[in-house]
C-alpha cells in the first residue's frame, strides 16, 4: 500500500509540475522593444544622411542613421535593418538627432504601450519594471523650399540735351609779314 501510495504522490508531483512547466508566466520570453522612425518632409538634399543617437539608462547608447528618404541606413547612407534596441526591465531610453541634414525644423513625438510603459517628454520612453514595454520615437525632419529671388534691371536710357548749333565768325586770312633785311658782317 505504501508503495501504491508513493506512486500517487509521484504521478500527481510529476503531472503539476509538468503543468507549471508548460503554463509558467506567459511574458517570460517577451521583450521590451524601442523604436525610432524617420520622416522627412520637403526638398532634402541627395545624399543627405541624418544621425540619430539613443541612450537608454540600462541598455546602453546607439547610433543610428537614416538615409534622405527616411529609411534606416549605415553612416554611409546605404539601406540596412537595425539591430533591435532592448530596453531593460526598468529603462529609461531617449533620443536625440545629432545631425539633422540642415532641416529648417526638427520634432519629436512618443507613443509608447504595454504595462508599465509611458513617454517622457516627446522623445523619451520610460519602462517601469516590465518587460512586455513598446515604445516608439518618430522624428520629423521639415525642410522648406529653396527660394530663388531674380532681380530684373531695367536698362539704362541715356537722355542727352537737346543740340544747339553756334554760328561762329569766320577767321580772317593771315597776314604776310614784311621786314627789311639785316645783314651783319
Amino acid at each position: 500500500m505504501a508503495r501504491k501510495l508513493f506512486g500517487v504522490v509521484a504521478a500527481v508531483a510529476l503531472a503539476s509540475g509538468a503543468m507549471f512547466a508548460f503554463v509558467g508566466p506567459a511574458s517570460a520570453s517577451a521583450v521590451n522593444s524601442f523604436t525610432v522612425n524617420k520622416v522627412v518632409s520637403g526638398p532634402v538634399p541627395s545624399g543627405t544622411v541624418f544621425a540619430v543617437q539613443v541612450t537608454c539608462t540600462g541598455a546602453g547608447t546607439t547610433s543610428l542613421w537614416f538615409d534622405d528618404t527616411g529609411h534606416p541606413s549605415n553612416s554611409s547612407g546605404t539601406e540596412i535593418t537595425p539591430a533591435p534596441i532592448v530596453p531593460h526591465l526598468s529603462d529609461t531610453c531617449t533620443v536625440s538627432e545629432t545631425f539633422s541634414g540642415g532641416a529648417s525644423s526638427v520634432s519629436y513625438n512618443c507613443s509608447a504601450s504595454g504595462t508599465g510603459t509611458t513617454c517622457s517628454g516627446t522623445n523619451g520612453v520610460v519602462y517601469n519594471g516590465t518587460n512586455v514595454g513598446i515604445g516608439v520615437i518618430t522624428i520629423t525632419n521639415t525642410f522648406s523650399a529653396t527660394t530663388t529671388t531674380t532681380t530684373t534691371l531695367a536698362p539704362a536710357v541715356t537722355t542727352l540735351p537737346p543740340a544747339t548749333t553756334t554760328t561762329l565768325a569766320p577767321k580772317p586770312a593771315p597776314v604776310p609779314v614784311v621786314a627789311p633785311a639785316h645783314f651783319t658782317g
